[in-house]
């Protein structure tokens, strides 16, 4: 992992324009046509990759907290080498906190599973895999964000 000088910054004007303990997550995936990807996470689930030829799941995971948490706050980036048929998938904790009737929580090796049985299919069909499973399970209570790429 290298870092990098990105900043956020809460004071000023963006401090005072948010209502006092708000505050908000952040990811980013950028491909390469060298095969190489970049991510930075701040407060946010991991990004999963789906190594295709292994048929391997990794977590790029968050090392940083929220954005606006911390004034002037330095953030870095994760490298990662990827290979043509890899899948990246950011999702929000709205998916994973969902609760079934008993108040269990859908939670993130659910998701992971189906993105390792399913890491090869079409994108549509991950896609409704994983918004099934979730919806199927139990009600939702928050923004759900799901968003699949896959290396060419």
């Amino acid at each position: 992992m290298a870092a990098t000088g990105l900043q956020s910054s809460s004071a000023g004007s963006c401090a005072k324009s948010r209502p006092p303990g708000t505050l908000a997550t952040f990811a980013a995936l950028e491909l390469y046509r060298d095969g190489k990807a970049v991510c930075a996470l701040a407060g946010h689930l991991p990004i999963l990759h789906f190594r295709a030829s292994a048929r391997k799941l990794d977590k790029l995971p968050n090392a940083h907290p929220p954005l606006g948490v911390f004034e002037n706050r330095a953030f870095g980036h994760a490298q990662v080498t990827t290979a043509p048929g890899d899948l990246f998938v950011i999702l929000t904790d709205g998916l994973t906190e969902v609760f079934d009737r008993e108040g269990q929580e859908f939670g993130e090796s659910r998701i992971e599973r189906i993105v390792e049985q399913n890491g090869d299919r079409p994108l549509a069909e991950i896609h409704d895999k994983i918004l099934g499973a979730v919806r199927a399970f139990g009600p939702q209570v928050d923004d759900q964000t799901l968003l699949l790429a896959r290396v060419k």
